[in-house]
């Protein structure tokens, strides 16, 4: 047995889309697992599925688990990285506190993946539903310093990644419990969900979660995904 849970409310948003996609049992993807917790369990994204009989990869950089492959995944990488899965995924989940959006991007634009659903980690600190904030790739982050950055100055916002989900055929259908997570699904199933691409009703502020990402980073340190997607 898998003993673990999703950070918030996000597997039973998962298990409503799959629900309504009328997907029992399928492939999972997730970059970015969390040890943090107090009784030592596993937390992240896929894992209920895995209870239900899914299969799939789970990554990080650092965590040492029996169930997690030990990598350190940028742009430069992903490919390689995703050649130990099948090129059909049904769910895909990503969660490193940095270079987030940029991955999503790669693996977007190269084709490297055909996801069915994602679920992004988002940085909805210090904004509104429209904010356009992107970490850029030359900026540092949480695990390339030996400070860590305590600050808002990280990932990408629910907007930005909205921008880039629907250049490439995605509908935003979801957020988790204080805008941590916000969930798309390819467009031709998002007449699914009653709310497809209503950002404004989607959209949740991250603000109320009191710890030290409410502190505004460096804004040389981000970049908008409007310009990104023009380059």
């Amino acid at each position: 047995m898998y003993i673990g849970k999703s950070q918030t409310n996000e597997e039973i948003i998962i298990n409503e889309i799959f629900k309504k996609l009328n997907i029992k049992k399928g492939k999972f993807f997730e970059i970015g697992v969390n040890n943090f917790n107090i009784d030592g369990t596993i937390e992240c994204n896929s894992l209920n599925l895995m209870k239900q009989g899914w299969d799939g990869n789970l990554i990080d950089a650092f965590y040492k688990h029996p169930l997690v492959v030990n990598k350190y995944v940028t742009v430069d990488n992903v490919k390689e990285i995703a050649e130990i899965t099948n090129y059909d995924i049904d769910f895909f989940s990503i969660d490193i506190d940095s270079y987030d959006w940029h991955i999503v991007y790669e693996i977007l634009s190269k084709k490297i993946l055909d996801v069915k659903v994602f679920c992004v980690e988002t940085n909805n600190y210090n904004g509104n539903c429209y904010l356009d904030r992107v970490l850029k790739l030359d900026a540092p982050c949480l695990y390339n310093m030996e400070k860590p950055i305590k600050s808002d100055a990280f990932g990408a916002t629910t907007y930005s990644y909205n921008l880039l989900m629907e250049k490439f055929g995605y509908k935003l259908i979801a957020s988790s419990i204080n805008g941590i997570n916000a969930f798309f699904v390819k467009s031709e199933f998002s007449k699914y969900f009653p709310l497809s691409g209503d950002i404004e009703n989607i959209y949740l502020d991250s603000n109320n979660v009191k710890n030290y990402w409410n502190t505004k980073g460096n804004p040389a340190f981000m970049t908008t995904a409007e310009q990104l997607l023009k380059d």
